[in-house]
């Protein structure tokens, strides 16, 4: 019998010392930091937590298909959260 590989994002013990198998970086260096790259002409500051969402199979082919993907969710999320949650301002 092969043992199999733990599943992503679990954990491992090995002589009694338990691992976490993450793909994070437990020892970060700011020097290894690059900023995002803005891929649009917007100028706010950008929220520090991503938001993320499953899109139907039929829209997230759409989607994926365009050339500037993240400029083009990013205004049309923002168009409608001024429309549907901030009563039609523009900010």
């Amino acid at each position: 019998m092969v043992d199999q590989p733990p599943a992503y994002g679990s954990s491992l013990t090995v002589y009694g010392k338990l691992y976490s198998q993450s793909v994070s970086n437990p020892n970060p260096r700011p020097e290894n930091r690059h900023p995002w790259q803005r891929c649009d002409d917007s100028t706010q500051p950008l929220a520090e937590t991503q938001v993320q969402v499953r899109l139907f199979r039929d829209i997230d082919a759409l989607v994926r298909s365009l050339p500037n993907r993240s400029a083009w969710l990013r205004r049309v999320i923002t168009e409608a959260a001024q429309r549907e949650l901030m009563g039609g301002s523009q900010q």
